[in-house]
């Protein structure tokens, strides 16, 4: 082989895709309909990977024919075939970041109806009301929107893709919807803490106080829904934690111990007790308060004890206080633990559950 057809081989063995042969043949209505058939029948990460092979705007006419060749939108399999289309574009973006496929995903969603369509299972719409109350889930188009952009925020995010959970959301109309508007601020505050975009304190606070304000849901909703957000928006300790993490971040630690006295000793949420403990000892640390410190920073090594953060946190507190034998101890156990168990970054960005239903409940609404 020669060395210029070796570099043609090369870089078409690398090209997406190259190794199936379909993915080189135009995108018609009927391979865009497979792509949907093949997503509805759980090969989720497969359709994916096809999907991200592709430039979007190459889907948008072959989108156009296949949703002509379904039956209207509020009935049950155009309903569903359009959903699908839609997951399927989110689908990629969770699993492989951004590529500019936020109209791929909003232009089913608009054609989908806003009554629940007949047909769909009972149990599927008692979990929306569950997670989200009657109200949060009557309207079905805005739920769907809202489910599907969180999905897919809320994966990039856990892989610290700020930049594609920061696109994703802010492009997906977040000031429509509290649980999106929320979302966006928590990863505006993980960018303002990791990546010191320190503007972007300000706004974190202004989007956690207007989610906080538009009363998605209630407090009896949110305390037992499994939806994260939807506990997030109508717990005030949890308000507070984070408005106490911006006030930390704007380096205001006076106003993060005001609000932090508003929050409970124990939180109706055990998922925000350590971050509750971690803010106050950054907070009293702040304030030279050490000994205070260090004591509540031992219960929060207590519940936490795997967490490489939580442990991190007490050894500054400690060498802070010049008790460095003791924080040197520490530090050489810390090493000793497992890395991946309940990080600070983890609290940071949920304060809940890494998993939680939302993805599961889209993907039951159009399986096969």
């Amino acid at each position: 082989m020669t060395s210029r057809a070796h570099r043609m081989s090369r870089r078409a063995f690398w090209r997406p895709g190259f190794s199936r042969q379909r993915e080189a043949e135009p995108l018609t209505p009927e391979t865009y309909g497979e792509l949907v058939s093949q997503y509805r029948s759980g090969r989720y990460v497969e359709t994916a990977r096809r999907v991200g092979s592709r430039v979007p705007v190459e889907f948008r006419r072959a989108r156009e024919g296949y949703f002509d060749s379904l039956p209207p939108a509020d009935e049950l399999e155009g309903f569903r075939g359009r959903l699908a289309a839609a997951l399927m574009h989110a689908e990629t973006v969770a699993h492989f970041g951004w590529n500019r496929a936020i109209r791929p995903i909003r232009e089913p969603v608009d054609d989908l109806p806003r009554e629940w369509v007949r047909g769909l299972p009972d149990h599927l719409r008692q979990e929306a009301v569950t997670g989200w109350g009657e109200e949060g889930a009557s309207d079905l188009r805005e739920l769907l929107w809202r489910e599907i952009v969180l999905s897919a925020a809320r994966a990039r995010l856990a892989r610290m893709d700020l930049l594609s959970a920061s696109r994703m959301l802010e492009e997906s109309d977040p000031r429509r919807d509290a649980a999106l508007a929320w979302q966006l601020a928590a990863v505006w505050s993980v960018r303002a803490r990791y990546v010191r975009e320190d503007e972007l304190w300000r706004d974190a606070r202004d989007f956690f106080r207007e989610a906080a304000s538009g009363q998605l849901v209630s407090r009896s909703v949110a305390l037992k829904s499994p939806r994260t957000v939807a506990r997030a928006l109508g717990d005030r300790d949890d308000l507070n934690l984070r408005l106490a993490l911006v006030a930390l971040g704007q380096g205001r630690a006076d106003r993060a111990a005001d609000r932090l006295r508003e929050v409970s000793e124990e939180p109706s949420s055990r998922l925000l007790r350590v971050p509750r403990l971690m803010l106050l000892g950054e907070t009293r640390i702040a304030q030279e308060r050490l000994d205070p410190a260090i004591a509540g920073l031992r219960e929060a090594v207590a519940l936490a004890p795997t967490s490489h953060a939580v442990v991190a946190a007490l050894v500054a507190a400690l060498e802070a206080r010049g008790r460095w034998d003791e924080a040197a101890e520490l530090a050489t156990e810390q090493m000793a633990l497992p890395r991946g168990d309940r990080v600070w970054a983890d609290f940071l960005i949920t304060w809940a559950e890494p998993v939680e239903p939302s993805l599961d409940w889209l993907r039951n609404l159009v399986s096969t």
